[in-house]
């Protein structure tokens, strides 16, 4: 390997310098190691909270349409009720005007 002009061959440490580089590729290996490590665990981690997604989704629909079934079940329920009211009110009404037609002299 040539010297660059005015560097004496005695002050170039050729195995420092090996060692040196080497150091700085194994600490490159490793910081690469570890990102590939963080990015599998980030791409691990998003997909079951895909996942959670997806089933938390399912299970609003499913309360969705629960919710819609009770609400016309108590539709349902009100007018049977009211219905039920105003059948009440016609009986004690068609009662009050009989007695009234009884009890006259």
């Amino acid at each position: 390997m040539p010297f660059p002009p005015k560097i004496k061959e005695a002050h170039f440490d050729y195995e420092a310098l090996l060692k040196d580089n080497v150091d700085r590729s194994d600490r490159d290996n490793k910081q690469a190691l570890v990102l590939i490590l963080i990015q599998r665990g980030l791409e691990h981690h998003l997909t079951s909270t895909i996942s959670s997604i997806t089933s938390l989704r399912d299970e609003i629909e499913k309360h969705k349409q629960w919710l819609a079934s009770e609400t016309q079940d108590l539709e349902i329920i009100q007018t049977d009720y009211q219905a039920e009211e105003h059948r009440k009110r016609w009986q004690t009404n068609k009662v009050r005007y009989e007695c009234q037609f009884l009890l006259w002299p």
